[in-house]
């Protein structure tokens, strides 16, 4: 299955270039596996203290958070496949960069 994904810019040189990419996955593949995956790919930049969370979205909202520290995963066993049934084309799944757990919680508390 080929999906695009694009990330968020961590700090200012990591916008020199863009992030979008297409990558060629398993039918099955879970959110954790995807994790694992983008890490296995160098995708996700490393952070100063790796106490980060990105939160994992597609046109209908999140789909999973990664809590780069402690590896937890919210949505581990969910399939990539059944978030883009019925979508057009290459479905595009979107990495938000929040620089602390905390600062991911704090977001999704004030929507």
């Amino acid at each position: 299955m080929k999906i695009r994904v694009d990330r968020d810019s961590v700090c200012i040189g990591d916008d020199v270039l863009p992030h979008e990419t297409e990558f060629e996955i398993s039918e099955d593949m879970t959110v954790k596996e995807f994790f694992d995956f983008l890490e296995k790919e160098c995708y996700l930049p490393s952070v100063q203290g790796n106490n980060v969370a990105w939160e994992l979205r597609n046109r209908n909202g999140e789909q999973g958070v990664y809590f780069t520290k402690t590896r937890e995963i919210i949505h581990s066993d969910a399939l990539l496949k059944e978030m883009v049934e019925g979508f057009d084309g290459t479905p595009l799944f979107v990495l938000l960069y929040h620089s602390t757990p905390e600062a991911y919680y704090n977001r999704k508390e004030n929507k």
